[in-house]
């Protein structure tokens, strides 16, 4: 499992790439980042879904567009990212990331 702090502007394309340690083969497997203001509120910001980008490596990832960080408020979020296969559901990343306001997309 790995801590992970990300920081992006308001409105940027956001990509993040996670390996398994030690390699494991995903291959099948299915998996849900999760932002919240708190790590243990029921209310969430946002969830995507990452993508296996190279299964026998054990690497998977996320990338956000633009318009879906454009979406998140300045401040700090929780986030995570669980394998959300039915009965192997395990959390794999989890952090905080904070976004920052700018002209193009302010608070």
């Amino acid at each position: 499992m790995a801590q992970q702090s990300l920081e992006i502007w308001r409105g940027e394309t956001l990509s993040v790439t996670w390996t398994m340690a030690p390699v494991e083969d995903v291959t099948g497997w299915l998996f849900l980042m999760t932002f919240s203001k708190q790590p243990d509120s029921s209310q969430k910001v946002l969830q995507v879904a990452p993508a296996v980008s190279d299964a026998p490596a054990g690497k998977f990832a996320v990338i956000l567009s633009s318009a879906q960080t454009a979406l998140l408020a300045p401040g700090r979020y929780s986030w995570d990212v669980w394998r959300n296969n039915a009965g192997q559901e395990r959390l794999l990343a989890f952090g905080v990331v904070t976004v920052r306001a700018n002209a193009r997309f302010p608070a």
